[in-house]
């Protein structure tokens, strides 16, 4: 290792050290000591009916949409506009009937970063919060609570009684049009997602041919596959892969006869529309942790005992032949998505 390679490691090392105790700690005693001031922010935001959601760490999409979960919930049990900070993908809020203003992390400059993250862990209070606290037993935590994202990752917010779990994504008439006329979709599609994040992890996927002996037992229905530009095409679809924004995703899944995803960020966005959302669902956690009003789980009806996994920190499955999904054939799922498309709501 050469000189200036051990200087840049001695020097993350200590930059780390210094957020880790010096920064965290000194910002725990300007909370403990302006403690007043913490009480008189939070009761001014309380009697302007406004509530402070921040998540300033993490850039994965599918949280960020469970957030608007989050908001909506605010919303309708504590009567506020919600005030949103978030790391990136603001859009996500964009329209959002129940947030008054949203910033993404990204776009602040150095100074504005500092001010912004190290006010709101300090003023943290019954009207500011954090969208997701990083408890420390997590997984031991969910293993024991067969709850909804959106209450675990709101949890610690007081008066919450999430008369609603759902995502919410919003459009005005403007964009609706143009978003139309940009995609210029067929009157009617079924969007298909066979693939997860691979790079992360491989224990949610199916498999592209179950997702292919689908979607040939459905020759009525147009199917619209988007995603990222890398990701296997399967055949006999529009391919939208790579060509898509966010909000034109939003929209995909919004204007769809149905979504037919495994479990992730598609079915989080389909949470907040009306078409049903079939999930194919893997052991890795409990499906009421994702599971929307319009969501149609395809899942084993007998899962192994070593399901739920919450295997984050391994790639694959370690136990051979993945028995959460051994016994879940095709055949199931396109019984289950015809039951479905059978009932009039759905047509």
């Amino acid at each position: 290792m050469t000189t200036v390679n051990r200087f840049t490691a001695a020097r993350k090392k200590l930059t780390r050290w210094f957020k880790r105790v010096i920064k965290d700690n000194l910002l725990l005693v300007l909370r403990y000591v302006g403690y007043p001031l913490v009480l008189g922010v939070n009761a001014w935001l309380r009697r302007r009916k406004l509530f402070v959601l921040y998540r300033l760490h993490g850039s994965a999409i599918g949280d960020t949409v469970v957030m608007t979960g989050v908001v909506r919930c605010i919303a309708e049990d504590l009567g506020c506009r919600v005030i949103v900070y978030v790391k990136q993908n603001d859009d996500i809020f964009l329209h959002n009937p129940h947030v008054l203003f949203c910033r993404s992390y990204e776009k602040m400059n150095r100074l504005e970063k500092t001010l912004i993250k190290s006010g709101l862990d300090i003023l943290h209070g019954s009207h500011i919060a954090k969208y997701h606290p990083q408890m420390r037993d997590l997984e031991g935590y969910l293993l024991s609570h067969r709850e909804h994202s959106i209450v675990t990752n709101s949890r610690h917010i007081p008066g919450l009684q999430y008369r609603t779990l759902r995502t919410e994504i919003a459009f005005d008439d403007e964009e609706r049009e143009r978003l139309g006329r940009a995609l210029a979709l067929p009157p009617s599609y079924a969007v298909i997602k066979p693939t997860g994040k691979t790079s992360v992890t491989t224990k949610k996927e199916w498999g592209l041919e179950n997702f292919q002996t689908l979607i040939d037992a459905f020759p009525d229905v147009v199917w619209v596959q988007p995603g990222a530009p890398d990701e296997p095409l399967l055949d006999g679809v529009i391919d939208l892969r790579g060509k898509t924004t966010l909000r034109e995703l939003f929209y995909l899944i919004a204007n769809a006869r149905f979504t037919l995803a495994i479990e992730g960020l598609y079915n989080h966005i389909a949470g907040a529309f009306e078409p049903p959302s079939f999930v194919v669902y893997s052991g890795f956690s409990y499906r009421e942790m994702t599971s929307y009003p319009n969501t149609v789980a395809i899942i084993q009806n007998q899962l192994p005992n070593c399901a739920p996994c919450f295997l984050d920190g391994l790639k694959d499955c370690p136990v051979p032949g993945k028995p959460c999904m051994g016994e879940l054939t095709p055949a199931f799922a396109i019984d289950s998505i015809r039951r479905t498309l059978a009932q009039p709501a759905a047509r």
